[in-house]
């Protein structure tokens, strides 16, 4: 389980409206029992599964691909079904019932509204909740799934993080957070590790967890994982893993027995792609509420190359084309007329 089932919700009471801090109880159906689902989109997709908590790791199978096909498999429940849905992602402001934060976001603007409708018309309740926190397992380890693009298409793979305290061969202890990703169908295996910096908490590093992995466009190819992030100065930073392992706890293993020998991380490298000097002046021009841009917007592989688009909070883009090195090869750029107002800020 990724967060505390204990929220602060928002009941949407489909077909009547919105009520703050209380629930309201589904029709009741005729020798049907209720039943909870769980809406996640908080794993860089979108799924469906039974009960009301979130999982560790969400199975290939619960992954939804568009609102027909999330729309099918709702048709699917019995009526009385209590959807229950944390939106991680919220669109435009513009339904009052949005309370000046937009509206949450599916797979394209302006489909929300209809999911209510749709869901109301097949007896579902829709429970949004508005507040969480992070849960972490007993052992203060944290684990949850993310969705990431490969070459056979989308596809769940595993993250855990926490902090280890390997003993060295030389003697004494290096602290540090262990940060791993592991794919369960190629067996493809990435690691690294941060020292454990005053003031660590479980649920603090879960958040920081959660935000390192929001900066980060991760590819499961047949030969490698890349894992490509914006680094300091704004050079697109692309790291590499050829190593496999059986599964996450025997790389997790592995890893920590790296640390104590104080070797090496196999297969891995690491590249710096220097594109800013092909920008134009003020491409990443941002107002006090642009946070955490650049971002990397798609990763697709291509024969014998890459093709990576960064994206600037006001709707800028840089496509950048990459060698099977990671030496970037061309830049073509995509400038947003109205990137001035994007999100209604004057910058």
């Amino acid at each position: 389980m990724r967060f505390s089932s204990a929220f602060a919700v928002l009941v949407v009471v489909l077909g009547t409206g919105v009520v703050i801090g209380q629930t309201a109880a589904a029709p009741a159906v005729a020798g049907k029992a209720q039943t909870d689902y769980r809406l996640d989109d908080g794993i860089g997709g979108l799924a469906l599964y039974p009960g009301v908590g979130y999982r560790s790791f969400v199975e290939a199978k619960f992954l939804v691909s568009s609102l027909p096909d999330l729309e099918s498999r709702i048709s699917q429940l019995p009526r009385g079904t209590t959807l229950h849905w944390l939106p991680h992602n919220w669109g435009a402001v513009g339904n009052p019932a949005s309370f000046g934060i937009g509206q949450p976001f599916l797979f394209a603007s302006s489909q929300y509204e209809q999911f209510v409708r749709f869901c109301s018309d097949h007896g579902i309740q829709l429970l949004i909740e508005r507040t969480y926190r992070a849960h972490v397992n007993a052992d203060g380890s944290y684990s949850r799934t993310v969705v990431v693009q490969g070459d056979k298409g989308k596809a769940p793979i595993e993250f855990r993080s926490l902090a280890v305290h390997p003993a060295s061969d030389a003697g004494g202890t290096e602290d540090s957070i262990l940060r791993m990703l592991h794919d369960p169908e190629s067996k493809l295996f990435y690691w690294e590790n941060y020292g454990l910096y005053p003031g660590y908490a479980p649920e603090g590093d879960a958040n920081l967890a959660d935000q390192w992995l929001q900066q980060r466009a991760i590819y499961i190819a047949s030969d490698q994982m890349a894992i490509f992030g914006i680094a300091i100065g704004g050079f697109l930073g692309v790291s590499v893993s050829a190593e496999r392992e059986n599964s996450l706890s025997q790389g997790q293993a592995s890893a920590i027995r790296a640390l104590e020998r104080k070797t090496a991380t196999p297969f891995r490298r690491y590249n710096l792609a220097t594109y800013l000097k092909q920008l134009p002046p003020d491409f990443f021009k941002q107002c006090i509420t642009d946070v955490n841009m650049p971002g990397i917007q798609s990763v697709q592989r291509q024969p014998n190359r890459w093709q990576v688009t960064v994206a600037a909070q006001n709707g800028n883009l840089a496509i950048l084309s990459l060698d099977d090195a990671y030496n970037l090869i061309s830049t073509k750029i995509t400038l947003n007329p109205n990137a001035d107002s994007v999100g209604n800020c004057k910058r």
